[in-house]
């Protein structure tokens, strides 16, 4: 391996077989690479020929979408006067890390460190104007300070944590602020957070709530990037159209379900699907692995989209403002789920629509079952004449234009549906409702069929052709 402007330093072969991991001498912000690979071998012994050759963004430097995260380590108590008290603060921290919510779990995302103090800091704008309320919520102790504008100097105090480890509560609890806060869209606040870990488990997160939204507490989430931005410049994440790259797709259709490779996923992805599933018992899946699982129909025939985590918890995706997290049978349908640690959430996409959000996140790496879930065992899979047309996941998070012009690319949007699909004499013969349309390409573009009629009569002379019915 060589990069063109780069020392590489090391090189680490994961066990996985599918991953090299290459480090590098510093490397300069914002700056795109060339990495050139040469004579790499694969797990057969075979050796490629020829220079390979592929580009990379080092990491961006920037203001907007992170907050500033201080860590003094090596402190002892679980009172955030302790921080105040030490001769570090507040100009001096141990490290300074970049968050992307106002959630240190950003930064530290487990509970190995004890004994520190940490401050989350920088600059909240909303896009609406009213009055918001704040929620604090910390392991240990905590408070909250606003200020009346964009600058530190006019920090007030406005809530706190005194103990640990509760949900966001309910206005009129010492963890939210005394009143609601009058604000004004486009306007910068300073907000800062202060906390302090004894020991055990160790996070602080601020949500917030304009008045009129009866949203519970209990469900409320870290306030996300969008609204955030630093004093100084960080780490940034990078726009949509670097970060979000397609990481494992299908090859062809599935009939059954099946377990794929969905690549090397870690942090920020996006899962993509389109099928038609059949009903076959109380709970379908998607997708899923032993652990986790993209619902559906969740749990017991609620018909609605889910997630289950084996063992812990089933969970419901919350519909949006227009939208429906009902399940759909019976018809080809889109479906794009993305896991946005920043935001704290996961989003459901429909037929290239947002169509509701879960508050939690999660991985669904390597192997994975399509059409069910739980590698070895018949868990939630779909009923027989089920179709996974394709699939495929991407590291990043989709923007919801990209989702867009990925349900567009199917042609989809009609009332059609294929029904069935069957060989006969060496024909391949497509029961349908609406217009049947076919392409060369699994995402288009689709063009109806002349003369076509139900049933159609396909005699198989291509590579490849793909349908659909709308």
């Amino acid at each position: 391996y060589s990069i063109e402007g780069l020392t590489i330093t090391a090189a680490k072969y994961r066990t996985s077989g599918k991953t090299v991991t290459l480090t590098t001498s510093q490397q300069t912000d914002s700056t795109t690479y060339a990495i050139t690979m040469n004579g790499v071998s694969d797990a057969s012994g075979n050796v490629t020929t020829g220079q390979q050759m592929a580009y990379f963004n080092s990491y961006l430097m920037g203001t907007q979408g992170v907050l500033k995260f201080s860590y003094y380590g090596n402190l002892e108590g679980s009172s955030p006067y302790d921080l105040y008290d030490d001769a570090r603060y507040p100009d001096n921290p141990d490290q300074v890390l970049p968050v992307y919510s106002f959630n240190s779990r950003d930064a530290f995302r487990d509970d190995a460190r004890e004994h520190y103090g940490a401050v989350i800091e920088g600059l909240i704008t909303p896009k609406e104007s009213g009055d918001y309320h704040f929620f604090l919520r910390s392991d240990d102790s905590s408070e909250l300070y606003i200020s009346t504008d964009d600058d530190p100097e006019n920090l007030e105090f406005q809530a706190e944590e005194t103990s640990c480890c509760g949900a966001f509560e309910e206005v009129g609890a010492d963890e939210t602020t005394f009143a609601p806060i009058p604000m004004v869209a486009g306007k910068s606040y300073y907000i800062q957070a202060v906390y302090k870990e004894g020991f055990g488990g160790d996070f602080c997160q601020v949500a917030w709530r304009k008045e009129g939204d009866d949203t519970a507490p209990a469900r409320l989430r870290p306030i996300p990037g969008e609204f955030l931005s630093s004093p100084v410049e960080l780490p940034i994440r990078a726009p949509s159209w670097q970060a979000t790259v397609q990481v494992a797709g299908s090859t062809g259709a599935l009939n059954e379900p099946t377990v794929v490779d969905f690549g090397e996923l870690d942090g920020d992805a996006s899962y993509e699907f389109y099928f038609k599933a059949v009903k076959d018992g109380a709970s379908t899946a998607i997708a899923g692995n032993n652990a986790f699982a993209i619902k559906l129909d969740q749990w017991n025939q609620q018909g609605k989209f889910g997630t289950t985590q084996f063992g812990v918890a089933d969970n419901l995706f919350e519909p949006v403002a227009g939208g429906s997290v009902a399940s759909v049978f019976d018809a080809p349908v889109h479906v794009v789920v993305v896991n946005d640690t920043g935001a704290g959430e996961s989003r459901l996409y429909v037929n290239g629509s947002h169509a509701g959000t879960w508050g939690g996140n999660f991985v669904l790496p390597g192997d994975t079952k399509v059409m069910g879930a739980r590698l070895e065992q018949a868990t939630d899979h779909m009923g027989a004449g089920s179709v996974m047309y394709q699939w495929a996941t991407y590291s990043g998070v989709l923007s919801a234009s990209d989702i867009s012009a990925k349900h567009a690319a199917l042609g989809g949007g009609g009332s059609g549906a294929i029904s069935s699909i069957a060989l006969d004499s060496g024909s391949v013969i497509i029961e349908y409702s609406g217009t049947l349309k076919s392409s060369s390409s699994v995402t288009g573009p689709y063009t109806p069929v002349a003369g076509a009629s139900s049933p159609h009569s396909v005699t198989p002379n291509e590579a490849q052709a793909f349908f659909i019915a709308e």
